[in-house]
């Protein structure tokens, strides 16, 4: 399943134990949450900004467009090559929200840490059916 190795950055004592697939599996269906939360992300960044300059608009709606259509994609070669794919998008909105918001208020560290958190979840569900809801993350 997911070793666990744990970062600690001093400067901002933050701890967190990234995603690091251990099989073939793990790897792909964590390359499609990954694009599929970015989206969510890209989302609320769009919803959420005011006075943002069109060409920056234009370049977020872009990338966002990109994270869906590619999360698609390889869901659907994963799916045929038989790897089991099922994730919950409402989880993967409502987590990019908390990413955002920690991405707008510079505190990368944390936004990167909830993405591994999400991703390790996300990674378990879908391929060994343990539910989202009974791994609370933390806030």
């Amino acid at each position: 399943m997911n070793s666990i190795s744990s970062i600690h950055d001093d400067r901002y004592e933050i701890k967190f134990a990234p995603f690091e697939p251990t099989t073939n599996q793990e790897e792909i269906v964590a390359a499609i949450v990954r694009r599929m939360l970015h989206f969510h992300i890209f989302n609320v960044q769009l919803d959420n900004v005011r006075n943002i300059d069109r060409y920056v608009a234009r370049r977020i709606r872009k990338e966002q467009t990109k994270a869906r259509v590619e999360g698609f994609r390889m869901a659907d070669q994963a799916i045929k090559a038989g790897v089991r794919i099922s994730y919950d998008d409402d989880m993967l909105r409502r987590e990019a929200i908390d990413i955002a918001y920690a991405i707008s208020r510079f505190d990368t560290e944390d936004a990167l840490a909830l993405e591994e958190k999400v991703v390790a979840i996300a990674v378990t569900y879908s391929l060994y059916g343990t539910e989202p809801v009974s791994m609370a993350i933390a806030a």
